[in-house]
């Protein structure tokens, strides 16, 4: 193999096109018209044209496609579109105009049907047979890697109805579209599937055209055109039949065979039908990579999508191949049966079970065809290779071993710069534990005088720069959260205060993406640089400060940029993943209250090993137990008085007074309760605050979580010989910590008087006064109103008798004053209780 590893693409469609434009733009590939023995063009294509679906189904439609990502793409790469829904020449044109802008074209074998490849064990590659659909003529040629972009709907399916073939007029597959006037005719469509549904309103408009539709059942999408559920042997004439259904997807369209020499179709028949892990590779058959595989379509999303994850996936793959450091790359079978057991569970709760279409094995047997997730949970379990589920074999033994495979330590020469910034990191790290903030900012500004961003990655100044700003994230995030007395703090600290938590930690978060990228790459500074230990930190820094929001945007900037770590960049240690994972999973969503997005990341989650994964769903399910638990508890229960801790979160990545290494480790264990739904309820205006005490622990110790429920955020409680001991951080007389609020008690607040009416009735509001006072407040008020209008009634109408009469006219006047000591005591009681509210009011009572 001098010139490197040869790769043969077996279809020239949407996939076999877009595989071979991502090998040549992302790793420069050259090598598709090239062979040991001569040149041969090592992209196979039966047709004459490139395009694939869009250049095979010429019937006429419209076609939207609907993925977003995929739409801009189109329109970037093809800005002239005449509709947003092309017909199917437009499509065609496309792809032929990407085939010849990264001149593809001359690598292509048109005409041209590969029969058979064969894996040969010893030379580590393929030998594929192909056939030139003109002359018939085999030929024979080699590749170390095969790329089967086939498709998912090769083979169109026939109906099996007697005497269809006998039929004496036109009868033809709605994916083998023959081009004739259907003007007058009498047309049968078999089927109304999507094939159907796409063609019927395009020939339905042709003139005197007569169509009956065939079907097992109607249509949920569109109305019924003339369709036909039930013929009951009616005998019916028609001048053209169109086959519109369907596809096979429980055979294999070409013979491969593998190490074993089984064929693919072989093992797809051992395993009750098309199963492959992730879709893409099968155990047994080395350095094979099929798009379109079993169970990867989705139903809602474009299959160019589903493609385009594929393709970068088998690229992972390739890419240590063509750099010449492995030369076999195959599936292990465990591996493949374990995630065919994943799918296969999910599907069986699924609608298609009860379906009898393509997507089925004989359309009623196994689901061979549908992924049983999102589109993003199918980019999320392909972002990148799980190495242990591969059995690789090394080219060279020379060579440094794979990101996730044998961890390699990097020896790298000791600099001026790296020697002198050891035992001053010493100074720094001692001042910070004894609580000197000032040394410690001074011995900070000194050291970053001497560490900038790297030449190359890594360099001699790794560890330093990384273990220096640990210190440097830890110091700020602690002194914001309890700043000490304000005359000690240098100005930058100073500084620090006017920021909002999220601004504070957007800088810190970009300062260090900065400090840690090439200097080449300063610009464009990615979260693939960042340490691990860096990130944990600023994930926990966003947990003291009550911002986990943030702590997921970075997380999750992280985990989608892992798949592209830049060559030369150390790996990340084995266990650094699992722990941004359990910090994700079960400190930050459960923060945010996204149980349920936890709980299916978990379930899809394929990077860590079985046991460490079922640990932390297990943990979740115990977490959000008790979250509930403690949530309907409160809602039965009567509860204490709130109080709120005004100490410094024990989350803190602080150092730890008893680790023996001058590093601040920040790679502990901790497990948190979230805050109950009671404790993010508002404070009553009456209720006493009392400030509660908490000890900081370090970030190097083994921790838990004791749900507080009065507390509105938990608190960690170390399980180490130090959890009876306050660090330098913990609160008392001299601790680092903000001023509590003064008790409601004493505070002056202006409450309404509906509050202080309020709470003066309280202790009267009870079963057995409740009646005396709505007899006093409500009935008779009502009575003494209605008395008083029925006073002035009569009063009126014995003026307007009598208006002359002043004899009685002074009898009225005695007779109201003598009726009026009731009333006018009534009015009395009100007055008084009116004026006792305004003065409460008023702050005088």
């Amino acid at each position: 193999m001098p010139c490197g590893p040869r790769i043969a693409i077996i279809g020239a469609g949407a996939g076999g096109l877009s595989f071979a434009i991502a090998l040549k733009r992302k790793y420069g590939y050259q090598n598709f018209t090239r062979s040991l023995n001569g040149t041969i063009k090592k992209i196979f294509e039966k047709t004459d044209a490139v395009g694939g679906t869009w250049h095979e189904n010429t019937y006429p439609v419209k076609i939207y496609i609907y993925q977003w990502k995929v739409t801009i793409k189109l329109i970037l790469n093809k800005p002239d579109w005449t509709s947003s829904h092309p017909f199917q020449p437009e499509i065609q044109d496309y792809w032929d105009g990407l085939s010849k802008k990264y001149s593809l074209t001359p690598h292509i074998k048109f005409g041209t049907v590969v029969i058979k490849a064969v894996w040969d064990s010893n030379a580590s590659c393929y030998h594929i047979t192909f056939e030139d659909v003109e002359t018939w003529t085999q030929s024979i040629t080699s590749a170390e890697i095969l790329v089967s972009a086939l498709g998912v709907l090769e083979i169109p399916r026939s109906p099996d109805i007697p005497g269809l073939y006998d039929f004496e007029g036109t009868i033809f597959h709605s994916a083998r579209w023959v081009d004739m006037k259907l003007d007058g005719k009498c047309v049968a469509v078999i089927g109304n599937g999507a094939s159907a549904t796409q063609f019927l309103p395009i020939i339905a408009k042709t003139p005197n055209i007569r169509i009956t539709q065939f079907c097992r059942t109607p249509n949920w999408l569109f109305p019924p055109r003339h369709q036909t559920t039930n013929s009951e042997g009616e005998h019916l004439p028609f001048d053209v039949i169109i086959l519109a259904t369907g596809f096979r997807t429980d055979k294999y369209p070409l013979h491969i065979e593998g190490k074993s020499g089984q064929t693919i179709q072989d093992y797809y028949d051992s395993k009750g039908g098309p199963t492959a892990y992730m879709g893409t590779t099968v155990p047994g058959f080395p350095n094979l990579y099929m798009l379109g595989g079993p169970n990867t379509v989705t139903g809602h999303t474009s299959v160019i999508f589903t493609e385009e994850v594929q393709i970068n996936y088998s690229l992972a793959l390739i890419k240590p191949i063509l750099d010449g450091r492995l030369s076999v790359v195959d599936a292990k079978h465990e591996a493949t049966d374990r995630y065919n057991e994943v799918v296969q569970k999910k599907l069986s709760g699924s609608v298609f079970v009860g379906c009898n279409s393509w997507y089925r094995l004989s359309g009623t047997g196994k689901i061979n065809t549908m992924f049983p997730g999102s589109a993003a949970h199918f980019w999320w379990w392909l972002r990148r290779p799980v190495w242990t589920d591969y059995e690789v074999t090394v080219a060279r033994s020379d060579l440094k071993p794979l990101k996730g495979s044998i961890p390699v330590t990097t020896v790298l020469p000791t600099t001026p710069a790296s020697a002198s910034l050891r035992p001053l990191y010493n100074r720094a790290a001692r001042a910070f534990l004894l609580r000197n903030i000032p040394l410690t900012q001074s011995l900070l500004e000194s050291a970053f005088a001497q560490i900038d961003s790297p030449d190359v990655v890594p360099d001699p100044l790794a560890e330093q720069r990384r273990k220096w700003d640990i210190l440097r994230i830890t110091l700020e995030t602690t002194v914001y959260s309890s700043p000490p007395p304000q005359e000690t703090l240098p100005q930058s600290l100073k500084d620090l205060q006017l920021q909002s938590p999220h601004s504070l930690l957007t800088n810190l978060h970009e300062r260090s993406l900065t400090l840690f990228a090439p200097k080449r790459d300063r610009s464009t500074a990615q979260s693939i640089y960042l340490p691990t230990q860096v990130l944990i930190t600023l994930i926990y820094s966003s947990l003291r400060l009550d911002t986990p929001d943030f702590g997921r945007i970075i997380i999750e900037d992280w985990l989608s940029k892992r798949d592209v770590l830049p060559s030369g960049h150390e790996a990340e240690d084995s266990g650094a993943y699992e722990k941004v994972l359990e910090l994700y999973c079960l400190q930050i969503l459960p923060k945010l209250e996204q149980w349920d997005y936890a709980q299916e990341f978990l379930e899809y989650e394929g990077e860590l090993p079985a046991s460490s994964r079922e640990n932390l769903i297990q943990s979740l399910r115990s977490l959000q137990a008790e979250a509930m638990s403690s949530c309907q508890s409160n809602n039965t229960s009567s509860l204490p008085p709130p109080q709120v801790d005004w100490s410094p979160r024990s989350s803190s990545p602080a150092p730890s007074t008893s680790s023996s290494s001058s590093s601040l480790s920040t790679t502990s264990t901790h497990t948190v309760v979230p805050a109950t739904r009671s404790s993010l309820q508002p404070l009553s205006a009456l209720t006493p605050l009392a400030p509660a005490n908490a000890s900081t622990t370090s970030l190097s110790s083994d921790s838990t979580a004791t749900p507080q429920q009065t507390s509105r955020h938990p608190v960690l409680r170390s399980r180490t010989a130090a959890d009876s001991k306050s660090t330098p951080f913990s609160s008392g007389p001299s601790a680092l910590s903000r001023s509590p609020p003064q008790p409601a008690a004493v505070r002056s607040a202006n409450l309404s008087i509906y509050a202080i009416v309020k709470a003066s009735l309280a202790p009267y509001i009870s079963t057995t006064n409740v009646s005396t006072i709505f007899l006093l407040f409500v009935v008779f008020p009502l009575v003494s109103l209605a008395l008083r209008a029925r006073h002035r009634r009569r009063q009126a109408l014995n003026g307007s008798i009598s208006t002359g009469n002043s004899a009685e006219l002074v009898r009225q006047r005695l007779q109201t004053a003598g009726a009026g000591a009731l009333s006018q005591a009534w009015n009395e009681m009100l007055r008084i209780v009116y004026d006792t509210v305004r003065m409460a009011g008023s702050g005088l009572v």
